[in-house]
């Protein structure tokens, strides 16, 4: 199963985990069209889940324990929409980079300083 571990979700609730940590997450519907916006369509991912520490109003939420068997950081630049209506910065399309991390505790700096960090993309193996 490939879950998806928002940046803030980690950093505001998450506990840190690492290849081999067993892990209990509410899990619920992700959307893996923003991931390939982010990353391009050659490096998209199928997420079959995102973990979910606030809103559980999907009905199709689910918990499950399971093994992190792999995970990455992702890390994209951010800019302001070409209208220039807003002060808010967006995730830029395309800029998307995967990096390996030995730990993830919600912060992951990448040596691009443009590059902000935005979440985990991790690997699990269903144990309940």
């Amino acid at each position: 199963m490939v879950v998806w571990v928002d940046d803030w979700q980690m950093q505001c609730c998450g506990k840190p985990f690492r290849v081999g940590s067993t892990v209990s997450w509410e899990l619920q519907s992700a959307d893996s069209e923003r991931l390939t916006e982010i990353l391009g369509e050659q490096r998209s991912v199928k997420l079959d889940a995102r973990q979910e520490h606030h809103d559980f109003s999907d009905r199709d939420g689910f918990q499950t324990t399971a093994l992190v068997e792999s995970f990455v950081a992702v890390h994209c630049r951010f800019s302001h929409r070409p209208d220039g209506e807003s002060s808010v910065m967006y995730p830029v399309p395309g800029t998307g980079v995967v990096t390996t991390v030995d730990q993830a505790d919600g912060q992951a700096e990448h040596p691009d300083k443009q590059l902000r960090f935005i979440g985990y993309i991790v690997r699990l193996r269903t144990l309940t």
